[in-house]
């Protein structure tokens, strides 16, 4: 940055974090780091775990995040036993699907959570392993506090991020009630599950679409997820469905269409509002894996990928050995769903990946995995189209300055210029962020792929709600 640029602050739309997990990033600023790029072998996991003991009150809980079996293998009670034996563990895999417990861990979970929870299918407390089972993790300790949540509140409002949409398949108001600890620093939809259909929000938290997490191995009863899709709809609320494999997305597509009798509803919701002002069009979250023939349904249907490109720049090496060759082109497409006409938005999915939207940008930029090796060059989008993915506000309308809501969505609309970075369109947003540099500089580092670490730090102050929350 020239000395010119740097007295050139630039003003910028507050980013919008549009799939996150609030309660577990900030558990995460507390976890200890489990897999790579920090960990790497079984000896590393050890000493890790064996720092944390010894920084924590003997017999207190640690919790252990981003756990690969490149490490260690499957995980189990048996071995994380030998690797921390005086203190109840718990490590999740990096997936976020599965949690293993040790023996320890056990034992408390065996005499707080609810016998009936313990019959869960996903629950195999021989081998400690906890499968897509959050309802019986939920109660275990360590818990975010408050003060978890506050750093977790400065670190995005550090990154220009104003509005985040949380979906975590919550299913009580109960279970979202610690959120509203943030509600001073950032406007926060909140997604539930189907559980949660008929049930008011926290005041200072707004719906929005309902969270489905299906398993295309373990589909649910197809009617019992026909009618649900059918209640989210009637209760005036898209759906956000969690497609990580091929397989999920093809069941969610079918079940779409099965849902509206292949209305325009069921071909995606369009992009209107429902009863209590969402958005009605309905999202594919993360769309890890898109085949070319599916991007064109994905459009028909007026569909919203919400995906993640850090994850291609975080765990990118891992890929090109577990992903089959053959399906590397369809990791984590962003360009070629712009190009055929699907909306897209970017998020962080934090704390599966960093919560910092500039290294998101540069990830959806560059796509270059820390080996230096890019991943589908045919996917990289600009700067202005990045930028556009993090400052679009379509998940709820109850914003006071959503008035001109659809001419800033036209805005939108343009890659070239997603919102007039060097000379904002709506220059009376109640929630911005400023840059200590013009768009243009800004742009240049974006476009620099040896950046990567600088960009996070070009934010200077962050205003949510017209008051200023975080300032360098």
């Amino acid at each position: 940055m020239t000395s010119a640029d740097a007295l050139q602050p630039t003003w910028l739309p507050g980013l919008h974090d549009h799939h996150i997990h609030l309660l577990a990033a900030a558990a995460a600023l507390d976890s200890v780091k489990c897999g790579p790029p920090s960990v790497s072998t079984v000896e590393q996991l050890a000493e890790a775990l064996r720092a944390a003991a010894q920084q924590r009150p003997p017999g207190s809980w640690i919790r252990g995040v981003g756990y690969h079996q490149s490490v260690a293998g499957d995980l189990d009670c048996g071995l994380l036993d030998r690797l921390c034996p005086g203190n109840p563990l718990r490590v999740q895999h990096r997936s976020g699907a599965r949690w293993t417990l040790n023996t320890a861990a056990i034992d408390q979970l065996r005499g707080t959570i609810p016998a009936a929870l313990l019959d869960h299918p996903g629950v195999d407390l021989l081998t400690g392993r906890i499968h897509r089972a959050d309802e019986v993790i939920r109660g275990l300790p360590p818990h975010p506090d408050t003060a978890a949540l506050e750093r977790l509140g400065v670190l995005l409002n550090s990154h220009g991020v104003t509005t985040v949409t949380d979906t975590t398949p919550f299913v009580s108001a109960a279970d979202v009630a610690p959120l509203r600890a943030l509600t001073a620093r950032l406007r926060i939809t909140i997604t539930g599950s189907v559980q949660m259909l008929g049930q008011d929000p926290p005041p200072g938290l707004t719906l929005g679409p309902v969270k489905f997490v299906l398993d295309a191995d373990d589909p649910p009863p197809w009617d019992d997820l026909v009618d649900q899709i059918r209640a989210a709809h009637a209760a005036g609320r898209a759906i956000a469905v969690h497609c990580v494999e091929a397989d999920t997305l093809a069941l969610t597509l079918t079940a779409l269409d099965a849902a509206d009798g292949g209305g325009d509803r069921g071909r995606g919701g369009g992009r209107g509002r429902g009863d209590a002002g969402q958005s009605m069009q309905n999202r594919i979250e993360h769309g890890a894996l898109i085949d070319v023939q599916t991007i064109a349904e994905l459009a028909r249907r007026r569909l919203r990928v919400v995906t993640q490109p850090s994850f291609v720049a975080e765990r990118g090496d891992q890929y090109r050995t577990d992903v089959d060759p053959r399906r590397r082109a369809d990791l984590y497409r962003v360009r070629s769903l712009l190009d055929a006409g699907v909306d897209v938005s970017l998020s962080t999915d934090a704390p599966y990946t960093a919560p910092d939207p500039w290294a998101a940008i540069h990830a959806a930029v560059h796509r270059r995995a820390a080996s230096g090796h890019v991943l589908s060059p045919d996917e990289r989008i600009t700067p202005d189209q990045a930028l556009a993915a993090f400052t679009d506000h379509d998940d709820h309308d109850d914003h006071d300055d959503h008035d001109d809501h659809d001419d800033h969505d036209a805005d939108h609309d343009r890659p070239d210029r997603p919102d007039r970075p060097d000379r904002p369109d709506r220059p009376d947003r109640s929630d911005g962020i400023m840059l200590d540099r013009p768009w243009t500089a800004a742009r240049r580092a974006l476009a620099d792929r040896s950046a990567d670490a600088t960009v996070s730090q070009m934010v200077i102050a962050t205003v949510v709600r017209g008051r200023v929350v975080w300032r360098r």
